[in-house]
């Protein structure tokens, strides 16, 4: 199916504004069609799996979504990236970034084969 789903939905229910934006709020921000990211994420598999895949970077809030689903079929972590520095933290540190998802084990988490 791979991105032919994704041009498909794009076509039924993106929405162009002012001409030259596309909004995909209704499957892709706001509301999110996890079905659709899964193929999505099956498709890039499909694409860049003989690559040495080791973390999938993604902004803050928007993509996080869709790049869990493609961590999944690298097995591999997410990291966001944050809009802004966090606020009222010495040195605006804020937290760490996410390490992926598995079992806790020394010094984070290890990313575990799907069962």
């Amino acid at each position: 199916m791979g991105m032919k789903l994704l041009e498909e939905r794009i076509r039924r229910d993106g929405v162009v504004e002012d001409g030259q934006v596309l909004k995909v709020d209704r499957f892709l921000n706001h509301q999110m069609d996890v079905c659709l990211f899964e193929e999505m994420g099956k498709e890039w598999a499909r694409l860049f799996g003989a690559e040495n895949v080791t973390k999938i970077l993604t902004i803050e809030a928007s993509g996080i979504g869709i790049a869990c689903v493609a961590a999944e079929q690298f097995n591999c972590p997410v990291i966001f990236a944050k809009k802004s520095r966090a606020r009222g933290k010495a040195g605006g540190g804020g937290d760490p970034p996410p390490q992926g998802r598995g079992r806790a084990g020394g010094g984070g988490v290890e990313p575990q084969p799907r069962p």
